[in-house]
């Protein structure tokens, strides 16, 4: 197979996602669709400010759980649950955020703008083409 076919093939399969990417999102019963603000589920719970701490430990699984058990126990979970909730995010993004991870994440959706660049460069040279066939 040739380096051309290669990326023909290529290039036709992102197509082949994005199209069917739109008609998903364009779907009526997408669920996926975000068609208004989505509120935390501490803002749908209309949660006081001064128990936002104690509602989302409440949400916590698993490593998450895990982890916020370790903050707690040293200070008690009293004193851990009195933290400010800015100081709460801080943590938590602090602990699965971290910056390196973050410019992985920022690098990989630059790439992806790229490639879908090309794609659609590709895709609209193709319906010229095709378009210069017809006529």
């Amino acid at each position: 197979m040739t380096h051309a076919a290669i990326r023909k093939l290529v290039a036709d399969s992102v197509a082949t996602a994005l199209e069917a990417q739109a008609t998903t999102m364009a779907s009526t019963n997408n669920l996926n669709r975000n068609s208004v603000p989505r509120k935390t589920p501490v803002a749908r719970n209309n949660c006081a400010k001064k128990n936002k701490v104690k509602f989302a430990i409440n949400t916590l699984t698993e490593e998450a759980l895990f982890w916020w058990n370790s903050f707690a126990q040293p200070i008690g979970l009293k004193e851990a649950c009195k933290i400010t909730w800015s100081e709460f995010k801080r943590l938590l993004i602090k602990k699965y955020c971290p910056q390196t991870e973050i410019k992985k994440m920022e690098e990989a959706i630059t790439m992806t703008q790229k490639l879908i660049k090309q794609v659609q460069k590709h895709n609209s040279v193709q319906e010229t083409n095709n378009h210069k066939m017809k006529a």
